[in-house]
C-alpha cells in the first residue's frame, strides 16, 4: 500500500477528531450520563416498585421491615435522580466527560455503520449528535479496517488509535 492510499484508508477509518465547545462537551457527557446512570437507576427503581407492593403486606406486619420500606421511601424521593440540574451537570461532566471526549480521537472499529453500539467512535458522535463519518457497509468498513491496520504495521505504527 502507497503512503497517499494509506492516508486514504487513514482518513476514512481515522478521521481527525472534530473541534467541540464546552457547551457541546457538556450536552455529550450530559447526554451518555442519563442514558447511562438515571436510565439504570429509573429501570432499577420501576422493577423494586412492583417488588415492594407485593411485600406490602408482609412488610406492614413487621415492624422492622416497616422502617426499612419508610427509608426507602424517603431516599428514593431525595436521591441522584433529584439532584438540583445544574448539580446534575457537573457531575455528569466531572464523572464521564473525559469518556465521551475521548472517543471522538479514536478509530471506527470497522464493521460499524454508524450505529453507535458496537464502535466506540459512532458511540461518541452520536454523543455529540454530529453526522456520523462512517458511510460504509459492514463489508466495505471491514475491508477499509482491516487495509488501515495492516498499512500501520507496515509503518510500524504502534500508538492505539482504538478507544
Amino acid at each position: 500500500m502507497t503512503d497517499d492510499e494509506f492516508n486514504k484508508v487513514s482518513a476514512l477509518i481515522h478521521p481527525a477528531a472534530p473541534k467541540t465547545t464546552e457547551q457541546q462537551d457538556r450536552e455529550a457527557a450530559v447526554r451518555y450520563y442519563f442514558e447511562e446512570y438515571i436510565g439504570g437507576y429509573l429501570y432499577a427503581l420501576s422493577m423494586a416498585v412492583p417488588l415492594l407492593a407485593k411485600l406490602e403486606d408482609q412488610i406492614r406486619g413487621d415492624e422492622a421491615l416497616m422502617k426499612d420500606y419508610a427509608y426507602i421511601q424517603r431516599v428514593g424521593a431525595s436521591s441522584e435522580a433529584m439532584m438540583e440540574v445544574e448539580d446534575i451537570v457537573a457531575h455528569a461532566v466531572e464523572k464521564v466527560g473525559d469518556r465521551v471526549r475521548n472517543g471522538l480521537a479514536t478509530a471506527h472499529a470497522g464493521d460499524c455503520t454508524a450505529v453507535p453500539s458496537g464502535c466506540y467512535r459512532c458511540w461518541a458522535e452520536g454523543m455529540y449528535q454530529l453526522p456520523y463519518t462512517a458511510n460504509w457497509t459492514k463489508h466495505e468498513g471491514w475491508a477499509l479496517y482491516n487495509r488501515f491496520v495492516g498499512g500501520r504495521k507496515d509503518r510500524n505504527l504502534t500508538d492505539k488509535p482504538y478507544g
